[in-house]
Order: C-alpha cells, then sequence, then structure tokens
C-alpha cells in the first residue's frame, strides 16, 4: 500500500510539471534568455545647410572592452565632419575615420578592461548639402564588432533609422520664430502641463522632439535648457 501511494505521488508531481510546462511555466534552470542588446542610430530631422548630429545608441548594457562600427550614408546628400565618444564611454580610447569610404565612417573604441555601456556610444556631426530639402535619406549600422577581455565576441543586434530634410525645421524651435531661446522652454513645460491649454503646432512639435522619440518631455526641456545656458550646442554635442 505504501509503494502504491509513493508511486501516485510520483505520477502527481510528473502531471503537474507537465501542466505547468505546457502553461508556459518553467523552472530557473531553464530560464528565459536575456534579451540581446540592440544598437541603433538615433536621428530624425535637419535642414539643409547647416550640421545635424546622429548618436548611436545601445538600448541596453553591453559588457564589452572593445568596439569597431561602420555607419553607412549617403554622401550625394551627407558629408560626415566629426565624432566623439558619447556619454556612455566614460575610459578608454575612442576615434574615428571617416577618410576610407566616402560613404562611411568607422568608429574605434577599446579600454584595458570590460565595460557595462549602455545609451550613446557615440556622436556623430554631419553637414546637410544644398538643395535636399524634402529628401528623406538612410543611415545604416555596417560592418561591426563588439568584443570583452577575454577576447570573445558579444552579440548584438543592430537597426537602422532615416532621416528627414526639412526646410523650415529649427531644432529646439517650439514656438517656430526662428531661434532656440528660453522661450521654447517655457512654450515646452507649458505643453507638458497641459497640451490642451498650451498646444503646439505641427513644426513646433518637430522641432522640440529634440531626442526625436516622438514624445515631447523633460528630456527634451533639460537638452534645450543646456543649449540656451550654452553647457552644450545644439543637438547635444558637447561645446
Amino acid at each position: 500500500m505504501g509503494v502504491i501511494a509513493v508511486s501516485v505521488k510520483k505520477i502527481a508531481v510528473l502531471l503537474t510539471s507537465a501542466v505547468l510546462s505546457a502553461a508556459g511555466f518553467t523552472f530557473s534552470a531553464n530560464a528565459e534568455k536575456e534579451q540581446t542588446p540592440e544598437i541603433y542610430l538615433q536621428c530624425g530631422y535637419a535642414q539643409e545647410n547647416s550640421e545635424t548630429v546622429v548618436s548611436l545608441m545601445s538600448d541596453s548594457a553591453l559588457s564589452v572592452s572593445a568596439f569597431s562600427v561602420e555607419i553607412v550614408f549617403d554622401p550625394s546628400v551627407l558629408t560626415f565632419e566629426d565624432a566623439v565618444a558619447g556619454e556612455a564611454l566614460t575610459s578608454g580610447t575612442f576615434y574615428s575615420n571617416g577618410e576610407y569610404s566616402e560613404d562611411c565612417v568607422r568608429l574605434v573604441w577599446s579600454d584595458s578592461k570590460n565595460a557595462d555601456v549602455m545609451g550613446e556610444l557615440a556622436k556623430l556631426k554631419f553637414s546637410v548639402k544644398n538643395a535636399t530639402s524634402g529628401e528623406k535619406t538612410g543611415l545604416y549600422i555596417g560592418y561591426t564588432e563588439m568584443g570583452n577581455e577575454k577576447l570573445q565576441e558579444v552579440a548584438f543586434e543592430k537597426s537602422d533609422a532615416e532621416m528627414e530634410i526639412k526646410q523650415d525645421y529649427v531644432w529646439g524651435d517650439a514656438n517656430c520664430d526662428g531661434y532656440t531661446t528660453a522661450s521654447d522652454v517655457v512654450m515646452i513645460n507649458k505643453y507638458n502641463l497641459s497640451q490642451k491649454d498650451y498646444p503646439l503646432s505641427d513644426n513646433g512639435f518637430i522641432n522640440a522632439d529634440v531626442d526625436f522619440n516622438e514624445i515631447i518631455n523633460l528630456s527634451d526641456s533639460m537638452e534645450i535648457t543646456s543649449y540656451v545656458l550654452g553647457i552644450s550646442d545644439k543637438e547635444g554635442q558637447a561645446g
């Protein structure tokens, strides 16, 4: 009788486990794998005959000691000017090479040990050519390698971006008066308090969305404030 009871208990445990598995429940030994970090390009709008900044971003932490990233662009619309390390890279050595190809720039960073980097990896400055208003131009992440201090490759995913050239685009100009000033910060703050009472025009919304995420919030207000106070240049480029 005792043997039968034990057998029944074992069968019950096995059945319960099967039911939980079928319902999508797993035990820690079979826990879901961590999401692979994605690197992507952050940009949105630019004005012809002006400079614009494109950011190389990571959506989650990359544990790396070095990377090499190629950014591909259309040289009939954009000209590469310069690149600097992003805020996520607080140590190590960064440099860029935009001379080996007309339509591509290579970004290289290395450090002596692993660093968990997330957010902005690099800022790239481009000048927008004449007679390009109305065009949409793609920017692509080309051949890329990332590795750790053990000389192992680090897995990642990547996505590209599109930039639209607009004649009436002025970075940060929420009130569309042609300038980026403290008045724009005030207008954005009012908009965030009440979109109904203090709406933005379509162009004002585009101008105010300085991080190109289609949302106007405190982040946009703070970035424009930094520019107005002289802490940073337009589009967040360090002065």
